[in-house]
């Protein structure tokens, strides 16, 4: 699982990604808290997105859902696209706060592992 280096950044507003392109204000920080199929265009190419993300304060970990009832390999696969990103993003000079999110105790152990202790998360 990528690692995530660790963050001590407090968004002073959030904007969602799929609005990232024709805000004004880029003193915001973007979030993925959007319907997953807005998020494939960025991981089928992250590069494309990168300048968008660094003109802003910090950009949130994509949020891939996790569900319950989704076999544990997919869950592990959303889990890694959401720390591949980041890490991408903060090896470019971004501001990345991780984002956490789990299913249940299958899932706990990939969910925490490689994020940095006594950080921001969202």
């Amino acid at each position: 699982m990528p690692a995530l280096g660790p963050c001590d950044f407090s968004p002073t507003a959030l904007l969602p990604f799929n609005y990232a392109k024709t805000a004004d204000d880029r003193a915001q920080t973007i979030h993925f808290f959007i319907d997953d199929y807005k998020l494939e265009r960025l991981w089928n190419d992250p590069a494309k997105y990168l300048d968008l993300i660094l003109s802003f304060e910090a950009v949130l970990t994509p949020d891939f859902s996790l569900y319950t009832d989704m076999p544990l390999p997919m869950q592990q696969w959303n889990e890694y696209r959401r720390r591949a990103l980041g890490n991408f993003w903060q090896r470019s000079g971004a501001n990345v706060v991780p984002t956490l999110s789990w299913t249940d105790e299958r899932s706990w152990g990939f969910c925490f592992d490689g994020l940095p202790r006594h950080s921001t998360v969202a």
